[in-house]
This record gives structure tokens, sequence and C-alpha cells, in this order.
């Protein structure tokens, strides 16, 4: 009974919390992470406590042979995209940079010193954290409703849903609603629900989503601002 609401409770407690961390409020302080690490903590617990309850928990955490070559496969892949996408919606320069530049301004600048690696800690437990409970809890209720590939397609879509509040919260008034974290949130999950979902399996989609977060927040930021 409980798994038919778990996906909706996801999207709810996921998208309050993206409303509450990417508001003014919270602009430049450093916050994000570490709402978002509360809020997807919460939720993984409940993820494992369902792996556990379903017997899957070792099968979908089951480590193998190339799974890290994959996962940076992905990653390098995702890159590539990300950068020029950027390039032909949002150039240097246009309207739509706006965007890019509320949200890193959002996040704020990287720290330095020792500062800086409990930073890199933060994003790399809420990516793998989002993982956890976007495909290894999400996606899989939904595959055992609806069958692998309308699953994985429709934890895509949820996955951007939750993230809806950021459509405003990062608005620019020269622009209007901000779409980015919105559009990454669908093309980057649908991209680590197929991986998942071709898998059955979590660590290449994990890494590559630690790997891939970690690196656009903070080591080749889209502006340099």
């Amino acid at each position: 009974m409980i798994d038919r609401i778990l996906p909706a409770l996801v999207v709810l407690v996921i998208g309050g919390a993206s409303s509450f961390a990417f508001s003014d409020r919270f602009a430049a302080k450093g916050a994000v992470l570490w709402i978002l690490l509360g809020a997807n903590g919460l939720l993984a617990l409940v993820s494992l406590w369902r792996m556990w309850r379903d017997g899957t928990l070792l099968d979908l955490f089951k480590w193998r042979s190339g799974d890290v070559a994959l996962g940076a496969l992905v990653t390098l892949l995702l890159g590539i995209s990300v950068v020029v996408g950027r390039q032909i919606v949002f150039p240097p320069g246009s309207p739509p940079e706006a965007w890019v530049i509320r949200l890193y301004l959002q996040l704020g600048p990287i720290p330095s010193g020792s500062a800086r690696l409990l930073f890199a800690l933060a994003i790399v437990a809420v990516a793998s954290l989002e993982e956890i409970v976007w495909r290894g809890m999400v996606q899989q209720i939904l595959e055992e409703w609806l069958g692998v590939r309308r699953g994985w397609i429709l934890a895509a879509l949820l996955y951007a849903l939750a993230h809806l509040p950021t459509l405003w919260t990062l608005a620019m008034p020269s622009v209007g609603p901000n779409p980015l974290v919105l559009l990454a949130a669908f093309f980057c999950g649908s991209v680590w629900g197929f991986l998942v979902a071709r898998k059955q399996r979590l660590p290449p989609a994990l890494l590559s989503h630690a790997l891939f977060t970690y690196a656009i927040t903070a080591e080749f930021r889209l502006w340099g601002g």
C-alpha cells in the first residue's frame, strides 16, 4: 500500500525542498546543498528500507567489472552534451545566459581551503542520495507497475517535475522563468534512468551522477563568475 504513495511523496518532498533551497533568501549562502542533502537523506532511508524489505538491496548495489568505465563514459557524454547545449540555447552574451548566471549565484562561490573538501563531499552525497531515491526507489516502483520502458520515462518526468519550483524561484526579470534546472533534471534523469533500466543496478548511474554534478558545480562551471 505504501508503495502507491511513495512516488508522489518524493515529488512533494523534493519539490518543497527545491522551492526552499533555491529561494532568494539562500542566494549565495551555500545552503542549497545542505537543504537538498537533508531532504534526500530522509527519503534515501525509506528507499534503502524498501530495498531491504524486497530483498533487492544487494542486487541493486552490486558492482561489476566495467562499471567505473561506463559511469565515466556516460559522465563525459553528458558533459559534452551540456556544454554544446549551453552554447546553442544559452550562448555567452545572450539574454538567456542570465539563467545560467542566476543558478551559479544561488550556489555561491566555490569555497577554498578545507571548506572546499566539505563542499565536494556534500555535492557527491546529494547526487548519490538522489540516485538511491529516484532510480533506486521511484523508478523501481514505476517499473513494477508500468514495465521497464514506461517506468524509467515516467521516473525522469517526475524527477523534472520535482524541480518545477526552480522555474520561478530562479527566474530573472529580464528573461522570465528559469528552465535550466528543470531541463537538466529531465535530460540527465532520462540518461541515468535508461542506464539503470538497462543494467538493473545503480552503481554506473550513481557514479556518473556524482561525477557529473561535482564537475558542473565545482570544477567546470558553465559561467566563470
